[in-house]
């Protein structure tokens, strides 16, 4: 469905508080399985603050543990060991978050498209030259 053609609005004080753009991409494994040096090297010049996280899981208490079926205790119980990569920029205000499944960029200090695509662009071509992932499965822009 085309949107229709409206006269664009520029705010002086922009209401997003922050805007998040991410790609996912079937499971590239190399990606937990070794340091994203080589990608980090590609947007290290804007992208100077490097972060790792890695995904946790909720502790169940065990009185509980008895009333959740087996196969989802296994999901919560297990660790993932996925690993998040952070990337972000001097002054805190755009950050790059890589894993297996997905990139994304986020940002606190939105003002136009123009400026966040230029941006985005800085991470995506990281990914594909390093990553070369096969598709994109999903792109959400929120």
């Amino acid at each position: 469905m085309p949107f229709p053609e409206v006269t664009r609005v520029l705010y002086r004080k922009n209401p997003l508080d922050q805007v998040i753009c991410q790609l996912r991409f079937p499971t590239i494994l190399r990606i937990d399985a070794e340091i994203p040096a080589q990608f980090q090297e590609r947007v290290r010049r804007d992208f100077p603050h490097f972060s790792e996280t890695s995904e946790l899981r909720v502790p169940v208490p065990l009185d509980l543990q008895e009333q959740i079926p087996p196969e989802a205790l296994r999901q919560v119980l297990q660790p993932s060991g996925n690993k998040n990569y952070g990337f972000s920029s001097e002054d805190g205000q755009w950050r790059i978050n890589l894993t297996r499944t997905f990139i994304a960029l986020t940002t606190k200090e939105y003002q136009r498209w123009e400026r966040f695509k230029e941006r985005l662009e800085i991470p995506l071509n990281a990914l594909i030259s390093v990553y070369s992932p096969d598709y994109f499965s999903r792109v959400g822009l929120r």
